[in-house]
């Protein structure tokens, strides 16, 4: 997955050129963030850092990924829709049209405050989730639904790490309305259901994703989804 790789790879330095950019400091680790633009968690303005800083990224970003022992991971969420130009994606069955990776650290949340507690290598600090057509539809309100089965390829959904694709996959159970808010469980059974000691694991996340601007893909029914656009604010706006 060189392609994937590289992405990440990518990601990183966007990431460290935005903190730059807005005067965020690295070395602040509390507070929820604006409750404006890209850095909106729902809650309340944060209380820590030094005056004129940012809190630090994880705790600035709205995406929240809760994992089966309830250890909580914030991030951000990329749409891209690139993957269905890939002639090696296109060869699988039911072929992915597009993906959404989440990128995170681990954290604790109490009311308005956030802490990073691990250093962006846990298990769930990046999870892959891979949508195509047949899997997919849009409702009236212009929502997307996606309900998808677990894959055993590379293009399997779940949590991972940049080297190996979570195999076997977790079964996708998303929505992503109009405006970009994202719901979903991912879930993984460790045995047949059959099997008296089968157990679930889930994965829970909720939040906006990052602005897709131009980027649509088609669903079932020959309709079409496009993912939401809009400006990204910077940090105290």
């Amino acid at each position: 997955m060189t392609y994937s790789f590289l992405r990440r790879i990518g990601l990183s330095l966007v990431l460290a050129a935005l903190l730059e950019y807005v005067g965020c400091s690295a070395g602040t680790n509390t507070g929820n963030g604006t409750t404006e633009g890209p850095f909106n968690t729902g809650g309340a303005p944060g209380t820590g850092g030094a005056p004129g800083s940012c809190p630090y990224w994880p705790c600035i970003y709205p995406v929240n990924v809760t994992g089966p022992d309830g250890t909580t991971y914030r991030g951000r969420i990329y749409p891209d829709v690139t993957i269905a130009s890939y002639s090696y994606a296109q060869s699988f069955p039911n072929p992915p049209v597009a993906e959404l990776s989440f990128g995170g650290s681990e954290v604790d949340l109490s009311g308005a405050s956030c802490q990073v507690v691990g250093s962006g290598m846990g298990q769930f600090d990046q999870v892959q989730i891979f949508i195509s057509t047949a899997d997919s539809s849009i409702d009236a309100s212009g929502t997307l639904h996606v309900h998808s089965a677990p894959r055993n390829d590379i293009y399997a959904a779940g949590p991972g790490n940049i080297y190996e694709p979570p195999i076997p996959g977790w079964a996708v159970d998303l929505t992503v309305t109009a405006d970009g808010q994202l719901t979903a469980t991912l879930s993984l059974t460790s045995a047949d259901l059959s099997d008296a000691g089968a157990t679930m694991q889930a994965l829970n996340i909720s939040g906006r994703i990052e602005p897709g601007c131009g980027a649509s893909m088609p669903v079932s029914g020959g309709r079409t989804f496009s993912f939401p656009c809009w400006q990204h604010k910077g940090c105290g706006d």
